[in-house]
């Protein structure tokens, strides 16, 4: 995990950045863990997401989002969480 300070217009923001592989086991766990932490303190960071490489691109899934939280929580494999993935363009 990374916490990431940035500045944007004068203020202080933090990110908190999960970079993970899909080929664990477990993935799908971590991502779900991620969008409860998210649905209790998301108002604290600029953004929550767990990102991906799949080949040269990245992808970032923002769990504080609403649409991809409630996505996220829903799941219960890694199959789940792939074809979430799938839908970042």
């Amino acid at each position: 995990d990374f916490v990431v300070f940035h500045r944007r217009e004068g203020s202080i923001l933090c990110a908190l950045l999960e970079p993970h592989a899909l080929n664990d086991d477990n993935s799908w766990c971590k991502a779900k863990g991620l969008a409860e932490f998210a649905a209790s303190h998301g108002d604290e960071f600029d953004r929550i997401e767990m990102t991906i490489e799949e080949g040269a691109k990245s992808k970032r899934l923002d769990v504080k989002k609403p649409s991809w939280r409630k996505k996220v929580l829903a799941i219960n494999s890694n199959e789940a969480l792939k074809a979430i993935f799938g839908e970042i363009g």
